[in-house]
This record gives C-alpha cells, structure tokens and sequence, in this order.
C-alpha cells in the first residue's frame, strides 16, 4: 500500500495476515503537500504535489523521474488506457496530458477550474470526465487525438466522480446530493457529433442528506457492486442502495 498524509512523505506498507507493517519511508517526497499517489504498472508509480511537480517511481522505491508539469499545484493525475497521464492544475487552470513513453506534454486544455480535490478525474470507455467548480468537462480519448466536447454546468463544485458500472457514473458536490448520470453513447463518441455529445450526460436520478465536507468527499462502490460508500473529512461513513 503506498500512503501519503498531510506533509511532504511517501510510505509504503505491506499486508501479511490482515496486518500492516511498514517497509519504507520516503521523506521528502516532494518540496510541499503530497496531492495523489497512482499505480502505473507492475513497476512504477506516480506522485504529485503542491510543488507543482509530477514524480515517477521505481520498484525499488527510487525516483525515476521528475516532471516540471504545472507552474503551481497539481490537483490530481490519472493514468489512461494509452499509457497516457493526465493532471489538473487549478492554479494555471490548465489540464494537460503526458506521454509516459518519454514523459513530453502532448496537449494542455486552458480554463480548466479544477475543484482542487483528488478525485476528480475519471476515464470510462476513452471518455474523461473532469469534475470542477461549475460542473462536469468531456473530453473525447478516441484514437490519437484529444478533444473537449462538452460541459454539464447544472452542478456545483463536484468533490468526486466514480464509475458504478451499467454506464452510470456518481458525482458528489457540495450541494449534499450525490448525483447520477448515465452515459448514452448513439452510436459512439465522435469528433463530429457534438449534438450528440450534448446529450452524452443524462441525469438519472439525486441522492440527497449524504455527508459532506467542503475540504474533500471520496465516493466508491463496495466489491459486489450494490452500495455507494461516501466518506468525508468530518469522520462520517454512508453507505446507499442503487
């Protein structure tokens, strides 16, 4: 298990038995708070931080790279299928997307106003979803060729997005209700179909009274697939039937 808190380390742990015990360290990861640790692969991960920087990992637990990707905070990074990353930055407000063949910037999207959570970035089907302050972006990852199509601004600040499957994914916001909202694909996504791509977010139904916290929500299902779970900074656990 890879971990990071409110300062600037990285620890690893390792589970025997339903029991954890450390097996390193790395102190001073990066030069200010810790954002996101994500798998890569079966030899590699990934960090970002408030320094702005994006660092990729060894096995052995070395740094293998450090990227210069955002003048100031790296919200949150995700790996894509075509071994693509993708970080948001709400303070250049830029997202932008890294070959991690050879760690260069392929594109950068201005504009973008992360919610400055770590959750807020999800792929389903070559289809990103990026939570923000005024709603939901779509950006098409079809073939080679990166597009922003759409923007659902009937939100507000979404804390979290998270795929349950069936082509419905949940976003949590800070108006208290987890929303849900099912991906209509007529046929599929095109560069053309931007008629289409409107519609590609369709409200399903609103769950309201979940807990909340301004400073982060975290929203995931449970491994059978038949419960919502939230969690929030102020100490609360829900569960929800769908």
């Amino acid at each position: 298990i890879l971990a990071s808190g409110g300062n600037k380390d990285i620890k690893i742990w390792n589970i025997n038995n339903n029991d954890l015990s450390l097996i390193l360290s790395i102190h001073s990861a990066h030069n200010d708070y810790l954002n996101k640790i994500i798998k890569l692969n079966n030899d590699e991960f990934a960090s970002c931080a408030r320094d702005g920087k994006i660092k990729i990992w060894s096995q052995s637990y070395k740094e293998k790279k450090c990227i210069n990707a955002h003048t100031t905070y790296v919200n949150s990074i995700l790996k894509l299928k075509n071994n693509m990353l993708v970080s948001g930055s709400n303070g250049n407000q830029a997202l932008k997307f890294w070959n991690l063949d050879n760690y260069t910037l392929i594109k950068s999207f201005k504009n973008f106003y992360s919610t400055a959570y770590n959750n807020t970035l999800l792929e389903v089907d070559n289809v990103l979803f990026v939570g923000e302050k005024e709603g939901i972006r779509i950006y098409s990852l079809e073939g080679n060729i990166l597009s922003f199509f759409y923007q659902n601004s009937e939100l507000n600040t979404v804390l979290s997005l998270c795929y349950i499957g069936n082509n419905i994914i949940i976003a949590g916001t800070t108006t208290g209700y987890i929303y849900m909202y099912q991906i209509i694909k007529k046929p599929f996504l095109t560069l053309e179909s931007i008629n289409v791509i409107k519609n590609n977010l369709k409200a399903v139904e609103g769950i309201d009274n979940f807990s909340y916290s301004v400073s982060g929500l975290t929203l995931c299902i449970d491994q059978n697939k038949s419960f919502i779970i939230s969690c929030s900074l102020n100490g609360e656990m829900k569960m929800y039937c769908y």
